[in-house]
Order: structure tokens, then sequence, then C-alpha cells
């Protein structure tokens, strides 16, 4: 994987080598259906139910930050509710704006035990209450010029702090999914320049 899709994580227990064989399987998972040209949510929503296979009672989603308005939107969430998603779905960044909102402005990891405490989730209290939410850990998704495109978060609904596995995973499935979104970005990129050559030929 590129050095532009990596985010630095604090050092911690190192995970088993059963679960690197997982976090293998994940990659490889995610890159065949890359080559087999799947669309970019298909292959953002399998990452999701992966990432929640490997850390069961969890929710996994992706968000991505929308530059004109500002906010970030849920893309993938899966296993969301639906009034879950409708509650993150235009998100201000901001240091009481959540494991996610915190992620994106400062580029750097979040690693919250209980939102119901935090101060980085002042602001988001009541929906922590309101949907049961205590740990969040959220990492921002890099692009090709290393600025955070999104973040991609593992939600939970006990107190709890990430393992150094947790915290590989998130780094794994982070760079996956820059990855995707960077591909589906060429091949959109391809697409209009196949479609004004047509135009030119015609």
């Amino acid at each position: 994987m590129s050095d532009s899709t990596v985010v630095s994580l604090p050092l911690h227990e190192a995970p088993s080598a059963g679960q690197l064989e997982e976090l293998l399987a994940l990659q490889r998972s995610v890159l065949q259906q890359l080559a087999s040209g799947a669309d970019l949510d298909t292959i953002l929503d399998e990452l999701c139910r992966m990432v929640e296979g490997l850390v069961p009672g969890t929710v996994a989603s992706i968000m991505l930050f929308d530059e004109a308005a500002q906010v970030l939107r849920v893309r993938s969430a899966p296993s969301l509710p639906v009034e879950a998603f409708e509650a993150f779905s235009c998100l201000v960044p901001g240091e009481g704006q959540g494991s996610c909102g915190n992620a994106i402005i400062s580029g750097t990891p979040v690693f919250v035990s209980d939102a119901l405490v935090d101060p980085r989730w002042d602001n988001l209290r009541n929906i922590a209450r309101q949907f049961g939410i205590r740990h969040c850990w959220s990492i921002p998704i890099l692009g090709h010029d290393r600025k955070p495109v999104g973040t991609l978060a593992i939600t939970g609904f006990e107190v709890r702090e990430p393992s150094g596995f947790h915290m590989r995973l998130l780094q794994t499935a982070s760079s996956l999914a820059s990855i995707a979104l960077q591909g589906a970005h060429t091949r959109e990129e391809l697409a209009r320049s196949q479609s004004r050559l047509t135009e030119i030929a015609a």
C-alpha cells in the first residue's frame, strides 16, 4: 500500500499471528473486489461488514467530507439504524463533534472509550445516549495528497479501549477505503475522458 494512505498509530501490544491473518484476509477480499470492478458503494459496505465481523457487537461506518458544505456525510454504514444514519448525516467537524468530527480536523486517529463523559462528544452527548453509544474509535481516510477526505469508525455499546489489533484493523480498513475511493475517482476521470474523445470524434 502507498505511504500516502497510512495514518500513524500509537504503540500498543502487537496483534497475534491469527489476528494478522485476519487482516490479510480482509485486504485480499477488498482488493479482489477492486480488481473485479465492483462499484464503490458495494466495496465500502462490504468493508464495513467485514470490520464488524472482526469486532463483534460493533457498527462500522465511513463518512466522507463534503468540502462545499464543510460537513461530514455518512457514505457507508450498512448496520446503522436509519434514525442514527439521519442523526449523523451532516456532521460539522469540530472539537465537541464526536470522534469523527475530531479526526477529520486533526488528521489523526481519535479513540474515545466512553462517549458519555469524553469532552470530544460534548455536542453529541444526547445522540450518544439515544443510541447507547459508548466507545467510538475513528481514523482519518487520507487522499492522494495525504489530506483527510473522510473517516472510518468502529462504534460500540460498552466502555472499551482499543487493543493493538483494533488499531491495526482501523489502519488497514482506512487504507483500503482510501484505495477504493482513489480507484473510483480514477475510473470517473477515465469515463469523462472517453466521453470527451467520443464527442470530438463524432
